[in-house]
């Protein structure tokens, strides 16, 4: 390889020169010293997909998790954080006011407007979304805001009832988009200790209550040396039977347990199998007429 094309190779992964490489705009070197795949006490997004197109992946995810996160913050009142609940208000704003023909006192015209918006992409430390390195091919972490909005899970239905409803693949690399609201240290103590606040309010616990049918799916990636049944009874230990019971085949709920390297990431979804187990390239494929 030629002098400027290993430099080019270089300032690809590096982020590129002084404005960094446009494929890298949300993908950053994670900060977090522990090097783990999921950061401890992390919630977000695990996105599988194409070997050696996660960097690529993650932004497509990210341009999307921002349209359909800010839409249901909308939805629920302006939940969505600061940088939502601004960005909607400014732009309003600035309509407003170039409909009424006037700069009312401490509003703010469009080129501010943008100028803020510029520099907060910048700042990436008041980026809402950004993707962890995770250190395994074909798959991305999405770090999702702490606080209140909407959670990974809720972004992550809408996101896949789009792609049901419209048939369409918005994305070119990205296959499976599972939600994580906890995480820890991959070990069998953490998960043990990390497993009641997975499941609180999932399940009821009195033996009147209605049950719910449950499964718990397990799944590793370069992290093998874990007993499959003593990750599941980790969890299934923290859920009352009865009145819930296991139903592989169909569950109303399922604890998703997705071991990656050093790290355990864990969340309680609704229609995964409805769903594809939640791969948004099978959901918009379009079925063939017999």
């Amino acid at each position: 390889m030629s002098g400027a094309g290993k430099e080019r190779k270089r300032g690809k992964d590096e982020g590129g020169g002084k404005g960094g490489n446009k494929k890298a705009k949300y993908f950053n070197k994670s900060s977090d010293k522990s090097n783990a795949a999921i950061p401890a006490g992390a919630q977000g997004i695990l996105l599988t997909c194409d070997t050696t197109w996660e960097e690529r992946a993650a932004n497509e995810l990210i341009t999307i998790i921002e349209e359909h996160y800010d839409h249901l913050a909308a939805s629920q009142g302006g939940s969505g954080g600061e940088e939502a609940a601004a960005g909607s208000s400014g732009q309003g704003g600035a309509e407003g006011n170039g409909a009424a023909g006037g700069t009312g006192g401490g509003s703010k015209d469009i080129a501010a407007l943008l100028a803020e918006e510029v520099a907060g992409l910048k700042d990436r430390s008041k980026r809402r979304f950004s993707a962890h390195q995770m250190g395994i091919k074909g798959c991305a972490f999405i770090t999702f805001p702490q606080g209140p909005g909407p959670s990974p899970q809720d972004v992550v239905l809408s996101i896949l009832r789009e792609a049901q409803r419209t048939k369409t693949l918005r994305t070119r690399h990205c296959n499976r988009l599972l939600p994580i609201t906890h995480s820890c240290y991959a070990s069998l103590e953490s998960m043990a200790s990390m497993a009641p606040s997975v499941v609180e309010g999932h399940f009821p616990a009195d033996e009147a209550a209605a049950g719910v049918p449950f499964a718990v799916d397990y799944e590793h990636r370069s992290a093998e040396g874990f007993d499959r049944l003593a990750v599941i009874n980790c969890f299934v230990d923290h859920i009352k039977v009865p009145p819930n019971k296991v139903n592989l085949k169909e569950p109303a709920k399922t604890v998703l347990v997705q071991m990656v390297r050093n790290a355990c990431g864990a969340a309680v979804v609704t229609h995964y199998r409805e769903l594809a187990k939640y791969n948004i390239r099978k959901l918009s494929e379009v079925e063939e007429e017999l």
